[in-house]
């Protein structure tokens, strides 16, 4: 009887140490499937906030060039109301220039006619 309960013992023994192998192998095969994971998930964040910052990107592109443009017509109106400001003020310079030419030379002619 003695042989089998070694031999039953022995089996006992090799069952414990087989299912530790298996376990080691297990907690091993999570490791790399917990890694494997951790790895791709970081994949993924830095692709989406490699996009995200694409997208800012192309966005303050396009509101800097819709900003220059917005000036750029400012700047377009200002300059043709100076202009119109200027011509408006020149041709009001130049009738009153007028009118005085001509109170002047109708009171010389007054004046001139008063003196004879």
């Amino acid at each position: 009887m003695m042989v089998y309960e070694d031999l039953y013992n022995i089996t006992v023994v090799q069952n414990l140490a087989r299912m530790r192998i298996a376990m080691f192998k297990a907690d091993y095969r999570l490791a790399c499937v917990i890694r494997i994971q951790t790895i791709y998930r970081g994949y993924i964040t830095r692709k989406a906030a490699l996009q995200l910052v694409s997208a800012i990107r192309i966005q303050s592109f396009y509101r800097g060039s819709f900003a220059r443009e917005a000036v750029l017509k400012l700047v377009s109106a200002i300059q043709i109301q100076s202009c119109y400001r200027g011509y408006s003020v020149r041709r009001q310079v130049e009738l009153l220039h007028l009118s005085a030419t001509s109170i002047q030379s109708l009171w010389r002619t007054y004046s001139a006619q008063m003196n004879y």
